[in-house]
């Protein structure tokens, strides 16, 4: 297992031992020399077993995946802005693996590329390296797409919906933000397929997906659980208004699965809100995991918070 960071073309080892400034003073580990970056911005260091990022009293902050830090825990696939310049954390099975791309890697490509073009005064030349940024960024959107989505609903997937749980977890015991945690299950779905086929079965999937997707909020987050299950994080979102949104999903699905998959179906609904600084990932999981089977043993078709 290994840690890098990624910025301007270029990727660093990350060592336990050792701590990494960020800026654009000549002596920084990781130089950004930009005026949107102070001298000695922020740094990387080993602390309790994890890397973090802290800042340095810099003139414009620094911040995690879009949000302001002093000082804050890293996950793989964070992104670490320092004034106006791009900066991702990576964690890799192991050394060598940084040797092939993934889909995180195109960052380093896309500031290799914006390097080189700002270098050249060739007409044609410039003109193939601009048909080249527009080549990899449309690659970037399709491996993002591969990486972070399930491929069959079009929702994140698990490996999506565990980063972001984290990430939830982490803002509600450093700022005390509640949110809640829906898990729904479709109702059942072994029946459904074994009635009208694995494909009618898949685009009952779908068509849930899109009905629950489309009954919360652009800043909630959907994803494919896993089997016929689909989760649901509702950032900001107390208890009450958490049962409040679990009640609407489970109307429309209700009211619209017909209309979306030719089929009438129905889902159970289990869901759990996070309010204080003892929030946990795999406790709140279990809670809505519980809660999703007393609805289920209720008679299905409803909706329990705990």
């Amino acid at each position: 297992m290994s840690s890098w960071v990624y910025f301007l073309g270029s990727h660093i080892p990350l060592d336990a031992q050792s701590s990494y400034t960020i800026g654009r003073g000549r002596g920084c580990e990781i130089q950004l020399p930009d005026i949107s970056v102070s001298r000695e911005h922020a740094r990387i260091i080993h602390d309790q077993d994890r890397f973090v990022v802290e800042d340095l009293g810099s003139t414009n902050g620094t911040f995690v995946n879009g949000e302001s830090v002093s000082r804050q825990s890293l996950n793989g696939g964070d992104k670490i802005r320092v004034g106006r310049l791009h900066l991702e954390f990576q964690i890799r099975e192991d050394a060598g693996a940084s040797e092939t791309l993934d889909p995180s890697d195109t960052i380093v490509l896309e500031g290799e590329i914006a390097r080189l073009a700002d270098e050249v005064d060739d007409p044609d030349v410039a003109r193939r390296i601009a048909g080249l940024q527009e080549f990899v960024s449309r690659s970037k959107r399709r491996l993002s797409e591969l990486a972070f989505r399930d491929h069959l609903t079009g929702l994140y997937n698990r490996r999506s919906f565990d980063a972001r749980l984290r990430d939830e977890v982490e803002r509600a015991r450093r700022y005390g933000r509640p949110f809640s945690l829906l898990m729904a299950d479709i109702d059942h779905f072994k029946a459904c397929n074994d009635q009208y086929g694995h494909q009618k079965g898949d685009d009952v999937l779908r068509g849930v997906g899109r009905i629950i997707a489309s009954s919360v909020r652009r800043s909630d987050f959907t994803a494919r659980y896993g089997g016929e299950e689909i989760a649901v994080i509702l950032p900001e979102t107390g208890a009450t208004q958490g049962a409040q949104v679990a009640e609407k999903v489970r109307r429309g699905v209700e009211e619209l699965s017909s209309a979306y998959t030719s089929i009438a179906v129905t889902v159970s609904i289990g869901g759990v809100c996070c309010s204080t600084s003892q929030c946990d990932g795999p406790a709140l999981l279990e809670s809505a995991d519980s809660a999703l089977y007393e609805a289920k043993e209720e008679g299905r078709n409803r909706t329990v918070m705990h």
